[in-house]
C-alpha cells in the first residue's frame, strides 16, 4: 500500500492549508476606504469557491473517470460543460447579488466606467479554471505515478522473494541426497 493511502490526514491536511491560505488572501482587500465591506470579501470569495468545485471535480471524479481511462475528448468536453456552468452561476449572482449592491454603493462615490471588465472577469476565470484542472490533472497523475512505483516495487520484491523460494526448493533436496550418500 502507497504512503498516500496509509496517511490520509496528510493531503487533507495540505488541501485545508492552501484552500484556507487562499481564501483568506482577499482579507488584504477588506478595508474599503477605512470600512469592513464583507459583501465585497463575499465578491472576492464567489470565484475561489468556483475554482473548488472545478479542482474537486476534476480531482475527484473526472480524471479518473476519463482521463485514465483515456477519454481525453470526453475530459475536455466535460470539463468545457463545467466552466460554463461554472461561470453561468458566478455571473448569474454576480449579476443579481452584487451588481445591485455595487450599484447602491457607487451613488455614493464617483462614477468608475465597468466598460471592458466583465470581459476581462470572464477570460479570468476561464483562464483560472483551466489552471486549476491543469493542477488537479498534475496532483493526480503525480499520485498515480507514485503508486504505481510503489507496486512496481512490490512486485520486484515478490519476484525476488520467489526466486530465493525456488532456490531454497532446489537446494533442498540435493542436500538430501547428498547427506544420505555421505552416510
Amino acid at each position: 500500500m502507497s504512503e498516500v493511502q496509509k496517511k490520509p490526514i496528510l493531503p487533507i491536511t495540505i488541501h485545508v492549508i492552501l484552500w484556507g491560505f487562499i481564501a483568506a488572501f482577499p482579507l488584504i482587500f477588506l478595508y474599503s476606504e477605512g470600512n469592513r465591506d464583507f459583501m465585497r470579501f463575499i465578491d472576492f470569495t464567489l470565484p475561489l469557491l468556483v475554482l473548488m468545485i472545478v479542482f474537486y471535480a476534476n480531482y475527484s471524479f473526472l480524471i479518473s473517470r476519463f482521463l485514465f481511462r483515456k477519454k481525453v475528448w470526453q475530459f475536455f468536453l466535460v470539463n468545457v460543460l463545467l466552466f460554463a456552468v461554472c461561470i453561468l452561476l458566478l455571473q448569474g449572482i454576480k449579476l443579481y447579488v452584487f451588481e445591485p449592491y455595487f450599484q447602491r454603493m457607487e451613488v455614493m462615490k464617483p462614477f468608475h466606467p465597468r466598460g471592458k471588465a466583465r470581459e476581462i472577469l470572464f477570460f479570468r476565470d476561464i483562464l483560472s479554471m483551466s489552471l486549476v484542472v491543469g493542477l488537479a490533472v498534475a496532483i493526480r497523475m503525480t499520485m498515480q505515478w507514485y503508486q504505481s512505483q510503489a507496486e512496481q516495487k512490490e512486485l520486484e520484491k515478490l519476484h525476488i522473494e520467489s526466486g530465493l523460494n525456488n532456490l531454497k526448493h532446489q537446494l533442498n533436496p540435493h542436500f538430501l541426497f547428498n547427506t544420505l550418500n555421505n552416510i
